[in-house]
Protein backbone atom coordinates (compact mmCIF):
# COMPACT_ATOMS: atom_id res chain seq x y z
CA UNK A 1 0.00 0.00 0.00
CA UNK A 2 1.38 3.43 -0.57
CA UNK A 3 2.09 6.02 1.88
CA UNK A 4 -0.19 9.10 2.22
CA UNK A 5 1.15 12.70 1.72
CA UNK A 6 0.48 15.92 3.11
CA UNK A 7 -1.66 16.85 0.00
CA UNK A 8 -3.98 13.63 1.21
CA UNK A 9 -3.27 11.65 -1.92
CA UNK A 10 -1.56 7.95 -1.68
CA UNK A 11 2.19 7.71 -3.84
CA UNK A 12 2.33 3.93 -5.30
CA UNK A 13 -0.25 2.10 -4.53
CA UNK A 14 0.02 -1.76 -4.61
CA UNK A 15 -1.37 -1.89 -8.29
CA UNK A 16 0.44 1.23 -9.23
CA UNK A 17 3.64 1.01 -11.54
CA UNK A 18 6.24 3.62 -12.11
CA UNK A 19 5.60 5.82 -15.49
CA UNK A 20 9.01 3.84 -16.81
CA UNK A 21 8.02 0.58 -17.02
CA UNK A 22 5.38 1.17 -19.09
CA UNK A 23 5.98 0.62 -22.74
CA UNK A 24 4.34 3.99 -23.77
CA UNK A 25 6.01 6.34 -26.56
CA UNK A 26 5.72 9.74 -26.46
CA UNK A 27 2.24 10.41 -27.80
CA UNK A 28 0.84 8.15 -25.30
CA UNK A 29 2.76 9.54 -22.54
CA UNK A 30 1.73 13.43 -23.42
CA UNK A 31 -1.61 12.23 -23.86
CA UNK A 32 -2.02 10.71 -20.49
CA UNK A 33 -0.36 13.61 -19.01
CA UNK A 34 -3.21 15.69 -20.87
CA UNK A 35 -5.53 13.57 -19.53
CA UNK A 36 -4.52 13.59 -15.94
CA UNK A 37 -4.72 17.62 -16.08
CA UNK A 38 -8.60 16.84 -17.33
CA UNK A 39 -9.06 14.24 -14.65
CA UNK A 40 -7.94 17.15 -12.03
CA UNK A 41 -10.36 19.29 -13.65
CA UNK A 42 -13.24 16.73 -12.85
CA UNK A 43 -11.91 16.01 -9.52
CA UNK A 44 -10.93 19.65 -8.10
CA UNK A 45 -12.81 22.20 -10.52
CA UNK A 46 -11.62 25.21 -8.11
CA UNK A 47 -8.23 24.66 -9.75
CA UNK A 48 -9.47 25.37 -13.69
CA UNK A 49 -6.72 22.25 -14.45
CA UNK A 50 -8.34 22.24 -17.86
CA UNK A 51 -6.38 25.17 -18.89
CA UNK A 52 -3.19 24.17 -18.09
CA UNK A 53 -4.68 21.06 -20.27
CA UNK A 54 -4.76 23.02 -23.34
CA UNK A 55 -1.81 24.52 -22.57
CA UNK A 56 0.13 21.40 -22.47
CA UNK A 57 -1.17 20.57 -25.23
CA UNK A 58 -0.53 23.28 -27.33
CA UNK A 59 3.26 23.49 -26.03
CA UNK A 60 3.53 19.66 -27.00
CA UNK A 61 2.08 19.45 -30.24
CA UNK A 62 2.42 21.86 -33.50
CA UNK A 63 -0.43 24.02 -34.07
CA UNK A 64 -3.53 23.00 -35.22
CA UNK A 65 -3.18 19.89 -33.38
CA UNK A 66 -2.81 20.62 -29.78
CA UNK A 67 -6.16 22.22 -28.84
CA UNK A 68 -7.73 19.75 -30.72
CA UNK A 69 -5.82 16.58 -29.33
CA UNK A 70 -6.83 18.29 -25.81
CA UNK A 71 -10.70 18.75 -26.93
CA UNK A 72 -10.14 14.98 -28.02
CA UNK A 73 -8.92 13.58 -25.07
CA UNK A 74 -11.52 15.67 -23.04
CA UNK A 75 -14.58 13.86 -25.18
CA UNK A 76 -12.92 10.52 -24.10
CA UNK A 77 -12.40 11.18 -20.80
CA UNK A 78 -16.29 12.47 -20.90
CA UNK A 79 -17.32 9.56 -22.50
CA UNK A 80 -15.50 7.34 -20.16
CA UNK A 81 -17.19 8.93 -16.77
CA UNK A 82 -20.61 8.33 -18.44
CA UNK A 83 -19.70 4.41 -18.45
CA UNK A 84 -18.25 3.98 -15.35
CA UNK A 85 -19.94 3.73 -12.07
CA UNK A 86 -17.28 4.39 -9.68
CA UNK A 87 -14.06 7.21 -9.86
CA UNK A 88 -11.23 6.66 -11.71
CA UNK A 89 -8.34 6.34 -10.15
CA UNK A 90 -5.01 9.16 -11.65
CA UNK A 91 -2.11 10.22 -10.83
CA UNK A 92 -2.13 13.53 -9.63
CA UNK A 93 -0.13 15.92 -12.31
CA UNK A 94 1.53 18.47 -10.14
CA UNK A 95 3.18 15.50 -7.76
CA UNK A 96 6.74 14.83 -8.75
CA UNK A 97 6.05 11.71 -7.11
CA UNK A 98 3.01 11.15 -8.70
CA UNK A 99 3.63 12.10 -12.34
CA UNK A 100 5.81 9.29 -12.68
CA UNK A 101 3.89 6.58 -11.96
CA UNK A 102 0.64 5.31 -13.73
CA UNK A 103 -2.32 4.17 -11.95
CA UNK A 104 -4.35 0.55 -13.03
CA UNK A 105 -6.88 2.52 -14.53
CA UNK A 106 -4.29 4.68 -16.30
CA UNK A 107 -3.27 2.01 -17.89
CA UNK A 108 -6.05 0.67 -19.70
CA UNK A 109 -6.85 4.40 -20.21
CA UNK A 110 -3.50 4.61 -22.50
CA UNK A 111 -3.71 0.89 -23.89
CA UNK A 112 -7.04 1.38 -25.34
CA UNK A 113 -5.27 4.28 -27.34
CA UNK A 114 -2.29 2.18 -27.98
CA UNK A 115 -4.58 -0.80 -29.47
CA UNK A 116 -6.68 1.54 -31.18
CA UNK A 117 -3.52 3.44 -33.07
CA UNK A 118 -2.06 -0.11 -33.57
CA UNK A 119 -5.74 -1.44 -35.12
CA UNK A 120 -6.28 -3.51 -32.50
CA UNK A 121 -9.44 -3.34 -31.66
CA UNK A 122 -10.57 -6.44 -30.18
CA UNK A 123 -7.73 -5.37 -27.36
CA UNK A 124 -9.27 -1.95 -27.17
CA UNK A 125 -12.28 -3.51 -26.69
CA UNK A 126 -11.04 -5.86 -23.88
CA UNK A 127 -9.36 -2.41 -22.10
CA UNK A 128 -12.33 -0.47 -22.42
CA UNK A 129 -14.32 -3.07 -20.63
CA UNK A 130 -11.92 -3.15 -17.77
CA UNK A 131 -11.68 0.59 -18.01
CA UNK A 132 -15.66 0.89 -17.89
CA UNK A 133 -16.44 -1.44 -15.56
CA UNK A 134 -17.95 -4.08 -17.27
CA UNK A 135 -20.53 -1.17 -18.74
CA UNK A 136 -20.91 -1.04 -22.70
CA UNK A 137 -17.21 0.00 -24.30
CA UNK A 138 -18.33 0.58 -27.99
CA UNK A 139 -18.66 4.29 -27.63
CA UNK A 140 -15.42 5.07 -25.27
CA UNK A 141 -13.61 3.08 -28.33
CA UNK A 142 -15.24 4.88 -30.90
CA UNK A 143 -14.11 8.17 -29.01
CA UNK A 144 -10.45 6.99 -29.00
CA UNK A 145 -10.51 6.21 -32.88
CA UNK A 146 -11.86 9.60 -33.65
CA UNK A 147 -9.07 11.06 -31.92
CA UNK A 148 -6.42 8.75 -33.82
CA UNK A 149 -7.96 10.50 -36.56
CA UNK A 150 -6.09 13.53 -35.78
CA UNK A 151 -2.86 11.59 -35.88
CA UNK A 152 -3.90 9.64 -38.68
CA UNK A 153 -3.09 6.31 -37.35
CA UNK A 154 -6.14 3.62 -36.67
CA UNK A 155 -8.51 2.08 -38.07
CA UNK A 156 -10.81 5.48 -39.33
CA UNK A 157 -7.58 7.30 -40.78
CA UNK A 158 -7.60 7.46 -44.59
CA UNK A 159 -4.87 6.56 -46.49
CA UNK A 160 -4.15 9.94 -47.21
CA UNK A 161 -4.29 11.14 -43.54
CA UNK A 162 -1.13 8.76 -42.95
CA UNK A 163 0.92 9.43 -45.49
CA UNK A 164 0.53 12.74 -44.19
CA UNK A 165 3.16 13.68 -41.20
CA UNK A 166 1.36 13.23 -38.41
CA UNK A 167 1.27 15.10 -34.85
CA UNK A 168 2.51 12.37 -33.37
CA UNK A 169 5.53 11.86 -35.45
CA UNK A 170 6.27 15.46 -35.21
CA UNK A 171 6.30 15.30 -31.45
CA UNK A 172 9.05 12.46 -32.17
CA UNK A 173 10.82 15.11 -34.04
CA UNK A 174 10.96 17.88 -32.09
CA UNK A 175 11.88 16.08 -28.80
CA UNK A 176 15.44 16.68 -27.48
CA UNK A 177 17.54 13.42 -28.55
CA UNK A 178 18.18 12.37 -25.23
CA UNK A 179 14.33 12.49 -24.38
Amino acid sequence: MGRLDSLGHVHLAEQDRLLETCEFDSFERAALSIARRFFMAFSRPEEHAWMTAFEEAEETFPPPFGATLALAVLRTIRTLRAARTSTFTFAHPDCPVCEQTVTQEERYFISILKAVRQCRRSDAMTYALLVCEGGDPEKLVQSFETMCIIIGEGPLASAQTRAATSPAEKNQENRPADA
